[in-house]
Formats: C-alpha cells, sequence, structure tokens
C-alpha cells in the first residue's frame, strides 16, 4: 500500500499540489489509517515495510534495472532490513504490506 509520508509518495503528492487522488491516481494512506481500516474490518493488523524510493521495488527485479535504479533498489532493500530494529522508519517507507488476521479465525489443530 502507498504510505502518505513516504519519501518518493511526497514527492508525486507535492507534482499534484496535494489535492485529494482522482480517477486512477495513487490513493495514499497513512499508517494509522491503514491499521484501523483493516483492524476495524479484519482483525489484528501489523504493517511492514515493503520498500522505500517508489512503489513495487523489488531486488528480484534489479537485473533488469539501469545501475542507477540498481543502486536505489540496493539501498531500498539496506533500510528495509533495519527497519524492523529502527520501527520509525517505516513511518517514511514508500510502499508497506498490511497483514491482517481476522478476530474470529480458528486455526486446525493436526
Amino acid at each position: 500500500m502507498p504510505n502518505l509520508l513516504g519519501i518518493r509518495c511526497l514527492w508525486h503528492q507535492a507534482k499534484r499540489r496535494f489535492r485529494k487522488a482522482q480517477d486512477f491516481e495513487v490513493r495514499y494512506w497513512t499508517l494509522p489509517e491503514l491499521k484501523k481500516i483493516f483492524g476495524d474490518k479484519i482483525g489484528k493488523t501489523k504493517i511492514s515495510v515493503d520498500c522505500y524510493f517508489g512503489l513495487g521495488l523489488q531486488k528480484a527485479d534489479i537485473d533488469l534495472m539501469p545501475p542507477e535504479l540498481r543502486l536505489i533498489v540496493n539501498l531500498s532493500e539496506a533500510l528495509r532490513s533495519i527497519s524492523p530494529k529502527l520501527s520509525i522508519l517505516k513511518y517514511v517507507a514508500d510502499s508497506v504490506y498490511v497483514k491482517s488476521i481476522r478476530s474470529n479465525c480458528v486455526q486446525n489443530a493436526e
């Protein structure tokens, strides 16, 4: 999910003068908004970092990228790897994962 306060997300929002998204434009969310919406509708919710400096930058795609983007992906991966220890970093991630578990979900015991 796109983070409202993500480093590159802020740049994109500034380009459109921080107006609300229209039509097929990206909608940006704050982490508390995501946690509340998913928590209310589904259940216990955790947010983790996907990437920095863009949406969907994945190390698996690095061979397809020009050298300057490879540097950005590597920097994103480095930040992502330390984000569990420095949880404040997730607030400036551009893309986050939202994982929710239904409250009334019963696990199968085998």
